[in-house]
């Protein structure tokens, strides 16, 4: 799998990679196996079921200029996400690049570095130790507008606006309606 993406002309996608194993009877778990090559920093995930090999993908952008900007970004925040990390070094440096990328950029510049990495995740400061999602809600101040908490939120965690207020929308279409039907 890693040699077919190695030398692909520019990204590949999963069905394209299957499509070449099955011209030569190999029986691979394509995605288990590409998982794993990301997980290594062999490969880099582009996008959704798009991979690249390393060399190409790590010249797509200035790593140290990355570097450089999350450096900042760390030390003003807990942590960040990255949904957040995309938009802020895309927007700050001109790049258009997926989350997938920065997935795998962030993993690599926190071994480098010293950093915490983890799914969702990356910080200077501390390991991961709560989900985004619980961080939300165990912060989260009911008695607050929802801009308000993200303010409040956001000022401590690098988090999208558009994710949060998903998770909020989500969170509040879910409530127990248990008590709905108690009398049925």
């Amino acid at each position: 799998v890693k040699t077919i993406i190695d030398e692909a002309a520019d990204e590949i996608t999963l069905n394209d990679i299957v499509s070449i194993l099955k011209k030569t009877n190999e029986n691979i778990p394509v995605s288990q196996t590409l998982q794993k090559l990301v997980s290594k920093m062999l490969i880099f995930r582009t996008d959704m079921g798009t991979y690249l090999n390393f060399n190409k993908a790590i010249n797509l952008c200035d790593k140290d200029e990355v570097k450089e900007k999350l450096s900042i970004l760390l030390n003003r925040y807990e942590f960040i996400t990255m949904a957040f990390l995309r938009e802020e070094i895309n927007e700050e440096l001109g790049y258009n690049l997926s989350s997938f990328y920065y997935d795998t950029l962030s993993r690599i510049l926190a071994n480098e570095n010293s950093w915490f990495y983890g799914s969702n995740y990356l910080s200077k400061k501390k390991e991961k130790s709560l989900s985004l999602d619980k961080y939300i809600k165990e912060n989260y101040d009911e008695n607050l507008s929802t801009d308000e908490n993200f303010e409040i939120i956001s000022s401590k965690v690098g988090i999208s606006l558009i994710y949060f207020k998903n998770f909020i929308y989500k969170t509040k279409q879910n409530f127990n309606t248990d008590w709905i039907h108690q009398h049925d």
